[in-house]
């Protein structure tokens, strides 16, 4: 049961950390904070690598099936991209 918990904790701190992302990119671009990812617009950011934006989403893509994702290297490619996009 600890490890369930710990799990979903992981799953849910992934998922916040990725709608934080999101959102921030929302706000600047004046649209509603609601989390969803904003695919198109970060493909069309000429520095961001297509090779980080499909890792980005395979990472998104296992949260939503509810796998587990390494949470320290998401939040290393989110800052990443956030450098780049600032």
């Amino acid at each position: 049961r600890i490890c369930r918990t710990r799990s979903a904790d992981r799953s849910a701190a992934g998922t916040r950390l990725l709608e934080n992302f999101f959102n921030a990119i929302r706000r600047r671009l004046g649209w509603s904070e609601d989390g969803t990812p904003v695919w198109d617009w970060l493909s069309a950011q000429a520095g961001v690598s297509l090779r980080d934006l499909a890792q980005l989403r395979r990472l998104h893509d296992r949260l939503r099936a509810g796998r587990r994702v390494d949470l320290v290297r998401l939040q290393s490619l989110l800052s990443q991209m956030q450098g780049i996009l600032v």
